[in-house]
C-alpha cells in the first residue's frame, strides 16, 4: 500500500492533477484503487497497528442494536463506543461485533454519542474521551 499523501508534490498537485489537502486519510491498493480511511487525526495507532475509525463506524452500521458507534483510545484502552436506545443482549451483541472483525479492550453503551455542535454528523472526538474519562 502506498499513502497518497506520501505522492503529494509541491503546489498541491500529484503530477499533473491539483488536488485539495482535507485532513482525511487516505491509501491506495497494489492495484491504483483509492480508498478514504477518515480524518487523519481519528487513526488509532495501537502498538504499531493503525485502527481507522471510518472504517470501524461503517462496520457498526449494519449492527440494528446500534444507532451509531465509534473506536477510540483512551489510557491505553480500545473502546468502543457505542449508541443505542434499545434494549439488547450484551452476549449477542459482542458476538456480532467478533463476527465482524472489531477488535476491543472495553464495549462502552450510551445513550447519546457526543457529536461537533457545528456538524450534527461528526463525533467530537475529543469530549467523548472526556466524558468516557470521567
Amino acid at each position: 500500500m502506498e499513502e497518497l499523501s506520501e505522492l503529494i508534490l509541491e503546489d498541491n498537485k500529484i503530477g499533473d492533477v491539483a488536488i485539495q489537502r482535507t485532513g482525511d486519510s487516505e491509501y491506495l491498493d497494489s492495484f491504483g484503487n483509492l480508498y478514504l480511511t477518515g480524518r487523519t487525526k481519528s487513526i488509532i495507532n495501537n502498538n504499531g497497528t493503525h485502527i481507522f475509525s471510518f472504517q470501524v463506524e461503517c462496520k457498526l452500521d449494519i449492527i440494528p442494536e446500534i444507532e451509531f458507534g465509534t473506536i477510540i483510545k483512551v489510557r491505553y484502552k480500545i473502546c468502543l463506543v457505542a449508541q443505542t436506545s434499545r434494549i439488547f443482549d450484551t452476549a449477542s451483541l459482542k458476538e456480532k461485533l467478533s463476527a465482524i472483525k472489531i477488535a476491543y479492550d472495553k464495549l462502552i453503551v450510551m445513550k447519546k454519542v457526543t457529536r461537533d455542535p457545528r456538524h450534527n454528523f461528526k463525533i467530537d472526538y475529543e469530549m467523548l474521551k472526556t466524558k468516557i474519562t470521567q
